[in-house]
């Protein structure tokens, strides 16, 4: 209870594990504490893209069950969540404008907020690189494949996915995205790892590394933060989904969003492990967070 959550704070908090240029955009309400906005600075997260609006800040339980099924208990109203939802103008102009493009990741947001700050980033940083997770609550449909399409790596999780095809075969409906012109997807499969398809390539299963489960919060908006350093450090979709495999087994080793760095290095992996130097780099400039 009271710990500091959210998606865009455990993707910043993964991805900081591994690089030092991590921005944060999204909106807090009056009440968001203020040590929670330094904890983020300490950590080396850029801040300037967080903007409190009036209202409350969005807090909400999440109830775990043994046959590892889940759901929210919201303590703010539902529709909290739309109000609070970044819009294009929060993200600063000097963070899309860097060399080379940015890595930009739209963590679970109401659809239409979603496809807002794609277009919005697309039109604004057209070399970027732009990742996108789900949301529980969106439905089947034409708008959902449209955001698929305008990004560069489409990042459902299992149960997402099989909500959005409507049955639970994720090799089979991430190929169905493909057909129907999304550029990338990296299927998030829990224990067993992720998938990776791509046009005119063979379908690719990345193992999961192995973790002793303390808190599976988060373990999905970490699997994203890890991938999206990976692709900020020049890896290939498959590498950086590996990197996500470690970053998400790493998480869920320890409570709460700011997990201890040291799980990543303790972490062991099936796969192929990644190198620890690679977690040295530069931060955003002091003027800029």
């Amino acid at each position: 209870m009271g710990t500091l959550g959210g998606n865009s704070v455990h993707a910043a908090a993964a991805a900081l594990t591994w690089v030092g240029q991590v921005g944060v955009v999204a909106r807090c309400g009056t009440d968001f504490p203020a040590a929670a906005l330094a904890r983020l600075r300490e950590a080396g997260a850029g801040t300037f893209g967080i903007q409190p609006i009036d209202g409350p800040t969005v807090r909400n339980w999440v109830i775990y069950r043994a046959d590892g099924s889940r759901n929210w208990l919201y303590q703010t109203p539902p529709s909290r969540n739309a109000e609070v939802a970044p819009q294009p103008h929060d993200i600063p102009d000097a963070w899309l404008d860097r060399l080379p493009p940015p890595i930009v990741h739209v963590a679970a947001l109401p659809l239409a907020a979603a496809t807002t700050i794609i277009r919005s980033v697309r039109a604004r940083a057209s070399a970027a690189v732009i990742t996108l997770d789900t949301h529980e609550d969106w439905q089947r449909g034409a708008d959902v494949l449209e955001a698929a399409r305008l990004v560069d790596v489409f990042m459902p999780s299992r149960e997402e996915l099989t909500d959005l095809a409507g049955y639970d075969e994720p090799q089979h409906a991430a190929a169905e995205l493909i057909n129907a012109g999304v550029k990338c997807v990296v299927v998030k499969l829990g224990g067993d790892g992720a998938l990776v398809a791509r046009p005119h390539a063979q379908p690719v299963q990345v193992a999961a590394a192995h973790a002793d489960v303390v808190d599976p919060t988060g373990a999905g908006d970490s699997f994203c933060g890890g991938f999206a350093a990976g692709l900020a450090l020049g890896e290939d979709v498959t590498d950086a989904t590996r990197r996500g495999c470690v970053t998400a087994a790493a998480a869920i080793g320890a409570a709460g969003s700011w997990h201890p760095r040291e799980n990543i290095v303790r972490t062991s992996v099936r796969s192929r492990p990644v190198p620890a130097e690679v977690r040295q780099s530069q931060r955003i400039p002091a003027d800029q967070r």
